[in-house]
C-alpha cells in the first residue's frame, strides 16, 4: 500500500535493508536501528515489499547506521575498524531513488543516486563492528573417556571409535571376526590450543536417551544435534542398535559443520575398527558389500560430525538451527502396465499388491528410480522433523489428485506436498500425484520452489558416485536436464535436509529424466528452548499474501480424509462437483478392472 516494514527477530542484528516494487516504481529503503534489533522501512508510490537481512554471529559485536548528506549522489562512509554490510537509498517528497551501491572493492562507502541530477536522496550504510575475540571455537582434540564392551551399557559419553571384539563363526560382522563390539568414548575436548589448551567437559543428558536401529536402506542415524553414546550388536552382530543422547541444556558445545564418514570395515578384511578422528559418531551405515547399503551389517562405517563451542552465548548453543529430518524409510517401487513392458501399479496408500501402507500420508524428501527408462520409482519418507531432539511427526491430510501429465512441470498447490503417485501406460510415462497438507499446526510447507538436479537410470550411476565425480561441474541456481548427457546423471535426487517433494518436472518422451520440484519445511522454533511452536499465525499471513492455496474457494473441498473430486492442473482445480468428495483409493480401484478388460480384449484379437 505504498509503505512496508520488516523487523529482525530477537537476538539478530539488521545488516541489510532493501525494497522491491512490483509495479517497477522507484522505491526507498531506510534502515532504522534506533530500537534493537533493527527495522527496514520502505516506501513507494505503489505496492512495495521490504526485505530485512538479519544476522546473528559471535563474530559481530554491533551494527551502526551511517547516513550520507542529501545530494543527487549521496555518500555514507563506515567508521574506521568497521565493515560495510548494507547499502541503500531513501528519498522523500517528489524525489526518487535510482539505486545504491558500494563505492567499489574494498571500499567502506555507500553511494546512493537520485533519479535526476535536480533531485536529492540520502545514502544509508550499515556498518559491522567485528568482535575482537569471538567466543566461537572448534574442538581440536578429543581426550579422556574409556573403552567399553557394548554388551553392557557404556558410560554416558559420546562415542569416537568402534572396535571388533572376539571372533566367532556366525553371520553378520561376526562372519568376518566380530561377535561383539567395543566403543571408545570421550569425555573432554581441548580447544583454543596455544602454549596450552582450554578444556571442556562433554556432558550429555543422563536420561531421555533414544535407541535407533538400522533401516531398510542400511542407515541408523541419531536425531539432529544428538550423538551416539553406545553401539550394541543385534542378533549376533547381524545388525546394530545405536543409543543417542543430546548435550546437557547448559553445555556450551554442540555438533557443527558437515557430515563425514569413516571407511567401511569388518572383522576380517583390512581394519577391524573405525574411528571418527577428532569428530563424534552420530550414526552408522550397514551394507552387504561396500557398494550396496541394506539391513545386513556385513560391512559397517561410521557417520561423524565435528564439535562447535560457543563460550558466553547461551542463545547459540545446542545446534538450535540444525533443523532436519529423522527416521527415514523407503517405499516400494511403483510403475505401471503398458504395451511395452510388464510392471505393477502402486500407490502410497496401498490397496493393491506391491503397495505399502502409509496411513500418515507423510511427505517425501528423495526419489530414486530403476529400470532402463527410470520407470520404476520409490520415495524416501522421513517420519520426523525437528532440531536438538524436539521432533514433530510428519503426517498429512490428502487434498486433491493432479491431472495426468507426461511432460513439463506438475506441482501441487502452494502449501501442499506430494503424498502419493500413480503411474499409467508403458514405462510410467504418464503420472498423477496425490497432494496433501500437514495434519499438524507445528510445521508447514513454505518458501520459494527450487529444483533438484536431474536424475535417470539410463547410466545406472549411483548418487554417491555422481556426487563424488560429477556434481562439481553442475553450478548455478538454474538446473535443467537439457544439454546434459544421461550418463552424467545419477539414479536419485533429494530435496535436502529440510526440503519436501511438491512436484515433478519431466524430460524425454517417456518422462525418463526427472527433476524434483521442492519447497522447504517451515517450523516455529523457540530460540531459548528449542521447542517447536504453532505456525498458524504465519500460515494466515501466507494466505493473505496469496502464497498459500486457499481450499475454501474450491468447488469441491476435501473433507473427512476424502479428496476433492476436482483435479489440480498445476495452477488451479478443474472439474469436480460442488459438495462431492472421493475416496483416495477410488480411482485406483476403477483402474484395475479397466486394465484387466483391456488385456482380455487384446487376447481375444490375437486368438
Amino acid at each position: 500500500s505504498g509503505t512496508a516494514s520488516q523487523t529482525c527477530s530477537r537476538d539478530y542484528l539488521l545488516v541489510g535493508c532493501s525494497c522491491y516494487s512490483s509495479g517497477n516504481d522507484p522505491c526507498s529503503a531506510k534502515p532504522d536501528t534506533s530500537v534493537s534489533p533493527g527495522t527496514c522501512r520502505v516506501s513507494s508510490s505503489g505496492k512495495v515489499t521490504a526485505q530485512a537481512i538479519c544476522l546473528r554471529s559471535q563474530a559481530v559485536a554491533s551494527v551502526s547506521h551511517q547516513t550520507g548528506p542529501a545530494s543527487d549522489v549521496s555518500k555514507a562512509s563506515c567508521p574506521a575498524n568497521t565493515e560495510l554490510a548494507g547499502c541503500s537509498c531513501s528519498a522523500t517528497g517528489s524525489n526518487e531513488c535510482k539505486g545504491a551501491r558500494p563505492a567499489g572493492s574494498g571500499s567502506n562507502q555507500c553511494w546512493a543516486y537520485a533519479k535526476t541530477s535536480s533531485q536529492v536522496v540520502e545514502a544509508h550504510a550499515l556498518c559491522i563492528t567485528p568482535t575482537s575475540a569471538p567466543g566461537l571455537h572448534t574442538s581440536e582434540f578429543l581426550v579422556a573417556g574409556g573403552l567399553y564392551t557394548t554388551a553392557t551399557t557404556a558410560s554416558s559419553a559420546p562415542v569416537q571409535s568402534l572396535y571388533c571384539g572376539k571372533t566367532a563363526s556366525v553371520l553378520g560382522l561376526a562372519k568376518m571376526g566380530c561377535s561383539s563390539l567395543m566403543v571408545q568414548t570421550r569425555t573432554q575436548t581441548w580447544y583454543n590450543c596455544g602454549t596450552s589448551c582450554n578444556v571442556l567437559d562433554l556432558n550429555v543428558m543422563a536420561t531421555g536417551h533414544k535407541d535407533v536401529t538400522v533401516s531398510k536402506d542400511g542407515d541408523a542415524r541419531c536425531p539432529a544435534g544428538w550423538m551416539v553414546v553406545n553401539i550394541v550388536c543385534v542378533d549376533s552382530c547381524k545388525s546394530l542398535k545405536l543409543t543417542c543422547a543430546p548435550p546437557t541444556i547448559d553445555s556450551p558445545w554442540f555438533l557443527s559443520g558437515t557430515r563425514t564418514y569413516s571407511p567401511w570395515f569388518n572383522g576380517n578384511e583390512g581394519s577391524a575398527m573405525a574411528t571418527c578422528g577428532q569428530s563424534l559418531v552420530i550414526g552408522a551405515e550397514c551394507a552387504s558389500s561396500s557398494l550396496l547399503r541394506d539391513t545386513s551389517c556385513y560391512y559397517v562405517r561410521l557417520v561423524c560430525r565435528r564439535l562447535g563451542i560457543a563460550i558466553g552465548d547461551d542463545a547459540v548453543r545446542h545446534s538450535m538451527f540444525d533443523i532436519g529430518f529423522a527416521e527415514y524409510a523407503w517405499s516400494d517401487y511403483v510403475s505401471s502396465t503398458g504395451f511395452r513392458e510388464a510392471a505393477t501399479q502402486w500407490q502410497f496408500t496401498e490397496s493393491l499388491e506391491n503397495g505399502i501402507n502409509n496411513p500418515r500420508f507423510g511427505p517425501a524428501s528423495s526419489v530414486q528410480c530403476r529400470g532402463s527408462s527410470c520407470d520404476e520409482l520409490r520415495f524416501q519418507l522421513p517420519r520426523l522433523i525437528g532440531d536438538y531432539g524436539n521432533y514433530q511427526t510428519l503426517g498429512g491430510t490428502p487434498t486433491i489428485w493432479t491431472k495426468e501429465f507426461r511432460e513439463g512441470t506438475m506441482e501441487c498447490p502452494m502449501g501442499h506436498f506430494v503424498a502419493g503417485m500413480r503411474c499409467h501406460e508403458s514405462y510410467c510415462n504418464t503420472k498423477e500425484l496425490l497432494c496433501a497438507t500437514p495434519n499438524s499446526t507445528q510445521w508447514m510447507v513454505a518458501g520459494e520452489q527450487f529444483y533438484s538436479y536431474c536424475f535417470t537410470n539410463k547410466a545406472s550411476m549411483s548418487w554417491s558416485n555422481w556426487f563424488r565425480d560429477k556434481a562439481h561441474s553442475f553450478m548455478g541456481r538454474a538446473k535443467t536436464c537439457t544439454g546434459t548427457s544421461p550418463s552424467d546423471m545419477p539414479e536419485s535426487q533429494s530435496c535436502g535436509q529440510d526440503g519436501l517433494v511438491v512436484g515433478f518436472k519431466c524430460f524425454g518422451s517417456d518422462c525418463d529424466r526427472l527433476q524434483l520440484v521442492c519447497r522447504s519445511v517451515w517450523v516455529n522454533i523457540d530460540e531459548a528452548t528449542g521447542q517447536l511452536g504453532d505456525v498458524m499465525a504465519e500460515l494466515q499471513r501466507l494466505r493473505e499474501l496469496q502464497l498459500y492455496e486457499d481450499m475454501s474457494t474450491w468447488i469441491s473441498k476435501p473433507k473427512d480424509g476424502k479428496v476433492s473430486s476436482s483435479r489440480w492442473n498445476g495452477e488451479k482445480p478443474e472439474g469436480g462437483t460442488e459438495g462431492m468428495t472421493q475416496d483416495v483409493n477410488a480411482a485406483i480401484r476403477l483402474a484395475k478392472p479397466v486394465a484387466v478388460c483391456f488385456v482380455a480384449l487384446v487376447t481375444l484379437i490375437i486368438s
